[in-house]
C-alpha cells in the first residue's frame, strides 16, 4: 500500500524511499508510489529484459529492490549487486543469500532464524563491497549478513533507551527549538526514518518533552554565554570610543550609540545603562589615579629641593626656611598647604632616620657590653680555676685586688648592661650552689677526723692533710676546700668575738649588780658582799672570780671618788673620767632580789 512507503533524503541530498513496515530502503521509487504513466513506462522497459521477465522480477543495475517473484518464498526479494550478480534478501529475518531461496533449503534454518529474529532488527542495508573475496572460485558462498544495497541506513535500536536517545538526536539534528510545538517539530522530522524508532505517538511526545527540558537548559546556557559576549563587546565599545568621558551623561550616550549593533545586542536598556555607568566610574577612577600620580610626582620634586638643603635638620621649623623658597619657580605655583605637608613629611623622615641611627648605636653599645660581660665572666671563671676566687670571696676583697684590671675597667665604664658587682654577685651565687653539696661532705669529714681549728695556728695545708685521710676525700672538688677552710676560720673568729662580747656584757651586768646593791659602801669587803649576791644570775654570768673581785674593788674606788665630789674635793682629770665611765654603764635590775635599790633615783633626788 502507498501509505506504508515514505520519501526521505540522504545526507548527500539524494532521495530514497523507506518502507515503514518492512523497514527496507530503496533508491528507486516503489510501484505503489508511481503514477499510471510511470507504471506504463516501467513495464515497457522491463519487457526488453528476457531474464528478468522470466523470473517476474523488476531489477536495476544500481542494486534497487524488485517486486517479489512468484517463485520466491514469502518476505524474500531479489537484488542485483554492482557487479551484476543477483542476490536475495529477507527483510524480516535480515538474511542475505547468493542462491535462490526455496522452501526446502529454508526449512532447516527456520528455528535458528526465529530464535535470532529479535536480535537482527538493528541491521540495515548497505552497498555491496565488491572485492576479491566476492569474485573467487567459490561463487556460491553467501554474501555478508549485512544487506549490500541500498546505501540509505535503517535504524533499529536494540533497547528502549537507545530508541529515545535516537529520537532526541533526530530532534537535535533538525535544531528543534524549545519554543516549537510538537506539531511543528513533527512536520519537520516525520519524513526522517529515525522518526519510526518509537512506535507510538505517546512515546514520541514523552521523548519530545524530555528533549524540551534539556533543550531549554541548553538554550539558557547558550543565552548566558551570548549575553556575556554582548556585554563584553559593549564594554569594549564604550572604552575604545573617544566620545565617552567621565562627564558624559546617560542620555547623551543612548543617543550617540543608538543603532550600533554592539549597543543593540544588549537588549535590556537598564543593563546598557549599568554597563555605561560602570565604564564611567572606571574612567573617573583612572582620571583620579592619573591626577594623584601627577601630584605625587610634584611632591617628589618639592621634597628633592628640601633634601639638597643641608641646613634643614629634624628640628628646623618651616617658618625659618620658608623665605628661602618664596621665589622658587616650582614651589610658588603649588598650594602652600601641600608644600607644608611635604615639608612636615620630610621632617618626619629625618626624625625617623635619627631614631634609627640612635637605635643602631644602642644596639652596637649593647653588643659591645655583651662582649665585655662575656669577657668578665671568663675572667671570673679563670680566677676561680686558679683558686683566687671561691664561694666565700667578698666583693671588697676582689675589687681591691683587680679594680685596675683592663677587663674590669672596660665593664665598669659601659653605660648599659650589668655592672661588675652584679656579675660578681651572680657568679658567687653559682659557686655557692656548686659548693653546697661539698660543704655538707666536708663538714662530715671534719667531724669524722676530729679536726680542731685554731685561727692563729691552723693553715690551709694542715687542713688538707688532715682530711686527705678520709675515704671520701677524692669526691670533693679541690676548689671547694678553700671556701670551707675560710668558713672554719670565720666561724672560729666569730666564736671568739661572741665570747668577748659575752664577757663584756657579763662585766657590765656585774657592775650594774654592784650599783644596785645598797648594802655596798666604800668600807665594804668582798668576802662580806659575795654571799649576798652570789645567787643572782648577773653574778654567775661572769665566771672569772678574780675579775669579779677586781671590779668590786673598782666600784669601791668609784664610791670613794663620788663621796669626795659631794664634799667638794676636786680630783684629777683622770679620776673624774674614770668615775664618769663607771657610772655611765647601763644598770640591770635584779629580778626577785630584796636588797636591790634604785641608786639612780636616790642620786637624782639628792640633786
Amino acid at each position: 500500500m502507498s501509505d506504508q512507503w515514505a520519501e526521505a533524503t540522504s545526507a548527500d541530498g539524494k532521495k530514497f524511499y523507506y518502507h515503514k513496515v518492512t523497514r527496507v530502503s530503496v533508491w528507486e521509487k516503489p510501484d505503489e508510489l508511481k503514477t499510471p504513466q510511470e507504471l506504463a513506462a516501467g513495464s515497457s522497459s522491463s519487457s526488453s529484459s528476457s531474464s528478468s521477465s522470466s523470473n517476474g522480477a523488476v531489477s536495476s543495475s544500481s542494486g534497487a529492490a524488485s517486486s517479489v517473484p512468484v517463485s520466491l518464498p514469502p518476505n524474500w526479494k531479489e537484488y542485483v549487486a554492482e557487479n551484476g550478480k543477483k542476490y536475495y534478501h529477507n527483510a524480516i529475518t535480515n538474511e542475505t543469500k547468493w542462491d535462490l531461496p526455496t522452501a526446502d533449503n529454508l526449512h532447516n534454518n527456520n528455528n535458528n532464524n526465529n530464535n535470532n529474529n529479535h536480535n537482527n532488527h538493528h541491521h540495515h542495508h548497505q552497498h555491496h563491497n565488491n572485492n576479491n573475496n566476492n569474485n573467487n572460485s567459490n561463487g556460491d558462498e553467501a554474501p555478508s549478513t549485512t544487506t549490500p544495497t541500498p546505501t540509505p541506513t535503517t535504524y533499529e535500536p536494540n533497547s528502549k533507551e537507545a530508541s529515545i536517545k535516537m529520537f532526541k538526536e533526530l530532534l537535535q539534528s533538525h535544531d528543534v527549538a524549545s519554543s516549537w510545538s510538537f506539531e511543528r517539530a513533527q512536520r519537520v522530522i516525520i519524513n526522517d526514518e529515525r522518526y519510526q524508532v518509537l512506535k507510538t505517538m505517546s512515546e514520541r511526545k514523552s521523548a519530545y518533552q524530555e528533549y524540551m527540558v534539556d533543550r531549554k537548559k541548553y538554550e539558557y546556557e547558550e543565552k548566558k554565554k551570548q549575553d556575556k559576549k554582548n556585554r563584553e563587546a559593549l564594554i569594549k565599545l564604550l572604552k575604545e570610543s573617544g566620545e565617552v568621558t567621565s562627564s558624559m551623561t546617560w542620555r547623551r550616550a543612548s543617543l550617540y550609540f543608538d543603532g550600533d549593533p554592539k549597543w543593540m545586542a544588549v537588549e535590556s536598556e537598564r543593563e546598557r545603562e549599568d554597563l555605561f555607568r560602570m565604564v564611567v566610574i572606571d574612567l573617573e577612577k583612572k582620571e583620579k589615579e592619573d591626577k594623584d600620580l601627577a601630584k605625587r610626582d610634584l611632591m617628589k620634586q618639592i621634597k628633592a629641593k628640601f633634601e639638597v638643603n643641608l641646613t634643614i635638620t629634624s628640628r628646623t621649623q618651616w617658618r625659618k626656611v620658608k623665605e628661602e623658597y618664596e621665589n622658587d619657580a616650582l614651589i610658588s605655583t603649588c598650594d602652600k598647604y601641600e608644600v607644608l605637608q611635604v615639608y612636615e613629611s620630610y621632617i618626619r623622615e629625618l626624625e625617623k632616620k635619627e631614631d634609627e641611627a640612635q637605635r643602631s648605636e644602642k644596639e652596637a653599645a649593647k653588643k659591645e657590653a655583651r662582649i665585655h660581660r662575656d669577657s668578665y665572666r671568663e675572667f671570673l671563671n679563670e680566677k676561680y680555676n686558679e683558686g683566687e676566687i671561691h664561694a666565700y670571696t667578698r666583693w671588697k676583697e676582689f675589687y681591691k685586688k683587680y679594680q685596675s684590671h683592663p677587663i674590669v675597667v672596660q665593664l665598669a665604664g659601659q653605660v648599659v648592661g650589668s655592672t661588675p658587682l652584679e656579675l660578681f654577685t651572680d657568679f658567687i651565687e653559682e659557686l655557692e650552689s656548686r659548693y653546697e653539696k661539698d660543704f655538707k661532705r666536708l663538714k662530715t669529714m671534719t667531724q669524722d677526723v676530729n679536726f680542731l681549728f685554731s685561727p692563729q695556728q691552723t693553715t690551709l695545708d694542715d687542713f688538707k692533710q688532715s682530711i686527705s685521710t678520709h675515704d671520701k676525700f677524692n669526691s670533693i672538688s679541690a676548689l671547694n676546700i678553700v671556701p670551707f677552710f675560710e668558713y672554719l676560720k670565720e666561724r672560729e673568729e666569730k666564736k671568739q668575738k661572741d665570747s668577748i662580747k659575752k664577757r663584756q656584757k657579763a662585766i657590765l651586768n656585774f657592775k650594774a649588780l654592784l650599783e644596785d646593791t645598797r648594802t655596798i659602801s666604800k668600807h665594804s669587803k668582798w668576802e662580806e658582799i659575795k654571799p649576798t649576791i652570789c645567787k643572782i644570775p648577773h653574778y654567775t654570768d661572769l665566771d672569772d672570780e678574780e675579775e669579779k673581785a677586781k671590779i668590786f674593788q673598782e666600784y669601791l674606788d668609784f664610791l670613794s671618788q663620788e663621796e669626795s665630789d659631794e664634799e667638794g674635793i676636786i680630783k684629777g682629770d683622770d679620776d673624774i673620767n674614770a668615775r664618769k665611765e663607771f657610772s655611765s654603764k647601763k644598770r640591770y635590775s635584779r629580778e626577785g632580789s630584796d636588797n636591790i635599790t634604785d641608786d639612780r633615783k636616790r642620786k637624782e633626788s639628792k640633786h
